[in-house]
């Protein structure tokens, strides 16, 4: 389980610059973390990530982050902020895909299954 998480050290990078506005690192975050969200859920996955190992993972992208009080950072002064925000914006928009899904599986539930009626032989016509 270790091995998925730490193909997303990708993400790492992204981190540093989601406070500048001429970059893509902030849709490049969500995109990750969304899927690292949905990988901790069976109806997206086949085995999911146990959710203890996503949320260390979590934390340890974010304690690579520079602290804000750092006078040599050069980023935004509130990155964790701003990357906590990302999350819940994610955890919003899969907690809508699952809501999305409920529904659709309640309806399917409320809908009476179709017959099969390729067996049937149509009416003659005879007079």
């Amino acid at each position: 389980m270790l091995k998925e998480l730490s193909s997303l050290d990708f993400l790492k990078p992204h981190l540093s610059d989601v406070a500048k506005y001429d970059s893509n690192s902030p849709n490049t975050l969500a995109a990750g973390f969304h899927s690292l969200i949905q990988s901790t859920l069976q109806l997206f996955v086949d085995v999911p990530l146990p959710i203890p190992k996503v949320v260390s993972f979590l934390q340890r992208l974010l304690e690579t982050l520079p602290s804000s009080s750092d006078p040599m950072s050069t980023s935004h002064p509130r990155p964790k902020i701003m990357i906590g925000e990302l999350l819940v914006d994610v955890y919003w928009s899969v907690e809508t895909q699952l809501d999305e899904r409920l529904v659709a599986i309640k309806s399917e539930e409320k809908t009476p299954a179709k017959e099969d009626k390729t067996d049937e032989q149509p009416p003659s016509g005879g007079l």
